[in-house]
């Protein structure tokens, strides 16, 4: 039979680590959440476009017929940029 002084020691110990994990995913939000504001937020019209782009390029090679054609059109609209 356990005593009620090993039950007590069991609880403060599963608290301390249930207290240490909270602290752990809080510091991982921050770091995310920091990471989001001061990096990816300023590139954010930018990881768009490149979308766009990448996506207008998938569609233009799909098609065997038109595909040098229009990645010939493509690459000259990029230089024009």
């Amino acid at each position: 039979m356990i005593g009620y002084g090993s039950e007590c020691h069991i609880f403060k110990e599963c608290l301390a680590r249930l207290v240490k994990l909270c602290h752990m995913r809080i510091l991982m939000f921050q770091t995310v959440h920091f990471i989001e504001e001061e990096f990816l937020s300023h590139y954010t019209d930018e990881i768009r476009e490149t979308a766009g782009m990448v996506n207008v390029l998938a569609k233009i090679a799909r098609n065997d017929n038109t595909r040098a054609l229009g990645l010939h059109i493509f690459d000259a609209h990029l230089l024009k940029q």
